[in-house]
């Protein structure tokens, strides 16, 4: 495996500068390229039974991105900033620059996106979450962010282990040509950080690890585990052998292999791997969730004619008469329980029933609230959802997409509200007070008006999970603060 990248705090200068043209010249949210960065996590461990952590990330959308360099050649310019947080501490950041060049951009069509990672050692068990954005030098409005989070574990000395799994787009031998950065045991593993498989991508690659065999499967063989399953949970049929059998030579296992899913409906699916004896006494095993999008194998899936299939239809409710753009303006407000990875997945989705099922599931698997779950939860969540674009509407946004929609939406109406206005010891700001909340008692949420645009945004809480500011003050008083520092 290559030399693994040590972690260093970010240049002050340059972080100064990234923050004037990221966070400064672009309102938060607004795009107007296709740029897009995607993220994947995974620990594994080395020779020294050190743990690190794999940071993968993928640039793609690039087309509006390449600028002709006056060399007769064209050029695309990106400003990258990576955070890694500890139990909500920030653990460790860096900024840096990628700059691409391309005699023609018909390239593009070989090249369609950057690929790189970092390896970082970790310092004990937690939670840890990265954030990384992405600035176009060359358009002011270009931008893009995403972040996810990993619970870091302690491998244990002695008892069976399995890593997390990596996707892969293809996993060849190590040869002169290969990028050291993607090698492992000499393997390179192109990894695939949009999680997205089928009609662009139709084999889909693992790559997992073992650790502590000896003492732990008897015999000299032993089995790697590697299959899907469905959202319901079903084994999918018809993809191959769901294990192999193999040789144990050595105390850590290298497992991979490939799937082939060119036949498997769009949808989201759980790559299920791990490790078993030979009788399968003792097993260890993990999953990850995939996207798989097929819109020519989705024509070909046969209609449902049973019975239990036009039961699932007629599950689906107020949804079975809503057209594909309806569905999009739903989807859209479960954004505050949709990972980034599966906004994405559906936006390159452009069959209704299609749409319709991954809406049905995501209602089905919320935890819900007051005792109401999938559909019932549902009516719940837009009822205060059409609440919020009454009460709420903001300059540029639907009052669902304000904060205190967004804290209506999914807390509900708070038990008191403080309203301050515009005074000259401050500015407007409201005080939600919950007697209960997840859990918590008393609960509060702070709203300020900072900017006087009738704009309320959150500045803080004592909700877990939630933005948190001790010092909140310091955005809605007018005149010296010297007493909050």
């Amino acid at each position: 495996m290559q030399k693994m990248k040590t972690l260093y705090q970010c240049d002050l200068t340059i972080f100064v500068i990234f923050f004037c043209i990221v966070i400064l010249g672009v309102p938060a949210g607004r795009t107007q390229s296709n740029l897009q960065v995607d993220l994947d996590l995974a620990q594994f461990q080395d020779t020294k039974d050190q743990s690190y952590l794999e940071i993968c990330y993928a640039l793609g959308g690039l087309s509006d991105a390449y600028v002709s360099n006056g060399k007769g050649g064209f050029t695309c310019q990106l400003v990258m900033d990576l955070h890694v947080f500890k139990d909500d501490s920030l653990w460790a950041s860096k900024v840096w620059k990628v700059e691409n060049s391309m005699a023609d951009t018909t390239e593009l069509e070989i090249n369609k996106q950057i690929l790189d990672m970092f390896r970082y050692y970790v310092e004990g068990s937690g939670k840890y979450r990265v954030t990384i954005y992405v600035k176009d030098i060359n358009h002011e409005t270009a931008q893009d962010s995403t972040d996810k989070e990993i619970a870091i574990r302690q491998f244990s000395s002695e008892g069976l282990e399995v890593s997390d799994a990596q996707v892969a787009s293809k996993i060849n031998r190590k040869s002169a040509e290969s990028a050291e950065t993607f090698v492992k045991n000499n393997y390179e593993i192109l990894p695939n950080p949009t999680l997205v498989f089928g009609e662009n991508t139709p084999a889909l690659y693992y790559y997992f690890e073992t650790y502590n065999l000896q003492n732990n499967l008897p015999g000299t063989k032993y089995k790697s585990l590697a299959y899907l399953r469905d959202s319901n949970g079903a084994v999918v049929e018809g993809l191959g052998s769901l294990f192999r059998t193999k040789k144990k030579v050595y105390d850590t296992g290298v497992e991979m292999g490939v799937i082939n899913v060119s036949s498997l409906a769009t949808g989201p699916y759980f790559l299920v791997f791990g490790v078993a004896d030979s009788a399968d006494a003792r097993v260890v095993k993990a999953e990850k969730k995939i996207y798989v999008y097929n819109p020519a194998a989705d024509v070909n899936v046969a209609p449902q004619t049973t019975v239990a299939a036009r039961a699932v239809r007629q599950s689906f409710g107020d949804l079975n008469k809503m057209a594909s753009e309806e569905l999009d303006k739903e989807y859209e407000m479960l954004s505050y329980l949709t990972t980034k990875e599966e906004k994405q997945f559906y936006k390159n989705i452009t069959n209704a029933d299609a749409k319709r099922q991954i809406i049905f599931k995501e209602w089905e698997t919320q935890p819900g609230e007051e005792g109401l779950k999938g559909m019932e939860y549902r009516s719940l969540y837009l009822l205060r959802a059409q609440e919020a674009n009454e009460r709420f509407k903001e300059p540029g946004k639907q009052g669902w997409q304000s904060d205190r929609g967004r804290v209506l939406i999914l807390y509900g109406a708070p038990s008191d509200i403080e309203r301050y206005p515009s005074s000259g010891a401050n500015k407007p700001y409201q005080i939600w007070r919950y007697d209960s909340l997840r859990g918590q008692g008393a609960i509060e949420f702070v709203f300020a008006d900072r900017y006087g645009f009738n704009k309320f945004e959150l500045v803080h809480s004592s909700l877990r999970g939630e933005l948190q500011d001790s010092f909140w003050q310091r955005y809605v008083l007018v005149g010296p603060q010297e007493s909050l520092r």
